[in-house]
């Protein structure tokens, strides 16, 4: 039998054709826009909580956890990361990136001010500036307590530590959902208010809830 040692060279290249494609797929993007007038709670896909107030606006790519966790903030959110080493998630805002493993932290950054605020309130952060010259960049790493305030007209970075900033998780007057798996919602609640809900996992698959609940009754 004589073998034409073209064709596996051939088949190579056409499983890399496929693969290089495959790559190059679209991306598909997913956008939560906060069109109300209070802070409504996100789920992220890995997890991760995000709070996000009136006018804010979150956008991920999808598959959501490749490389790295990749979020555009346009407006304030507060996010609190679910740990993954290996995974660092980032917010990208107006010029700067908050690199974080696993913490708690808030990010302002309206679309008609010109200074991006970062408040770190449990955990570590680090903050970098990614479209500027070599000659104004920054590297901060925040610990719990510490704010950044950027401003993006002057390219001035200014880190006030130890401030009296809100530690721990944010304690609105009230839970906005969207989408949230019933579980989720059940152990917000737990969390809230200090008791113990028993509920059936498998029985609460494949329920969600959409709504608000008014944590001052």
């Amino acid at each position: 039998i004589v073998f034409n040692q073209s064709k596996p060279i051939t088949i190579y290249n056409a499983k890399h054709k496929i693969k290089q494609k495959e790559e190059q797929a679209e991306i598909v993007w997913k956008s939560f826009v906060n069109y109300t007038a209070n802070r409504q709670l996100l789920q992220l896909p890995d997890g991760s909580n995000a709070m996000v107030y009136p006018n804010g606006e979150l956008r991920y790519a999808m598959p959501f956890v490749k490389k790295n966790r990749e979020i555009y903030l346009k407006g304030k959110s507060f996010f609190e990361v679910a740990k993954d080493k290996k995974h660092p998630f980032i917010v990208y805002s107006k010029g700067i990136a908050t690199t974080a493993l696993g913490t708690s932290f808030t990010i302002t950054a309206n679309e008609r001010s010109k200074v991006v605020k970062v408040e770190l309130h449990t955990g570590k952060v680090w903050v970098n500036n990614i479209n500027e010259s070599k000659k104004h960049s920054f590297s901060k790493i925040l610990m719990p307590g510490d704010a950044l305030v950027y401003n993006e007209l002057k390219s001035e970075v200014n880190v006030i530590e130890k401030t009296l900033l809100a530690k721990g998780t944010v304690k609105p007057n009230n839970f906005d959902f969207n989408q949230a798996r019933l579980k989720d919602v059940l152990e917000k609640l737990k969390e809230r208010y200090k008791i113990k809900i028993i509920y059936s996992e498998a029985d609460l698959n494949e329920i969600s809830f959409t709504g608000t609940i008014d944590l001052n009754r």
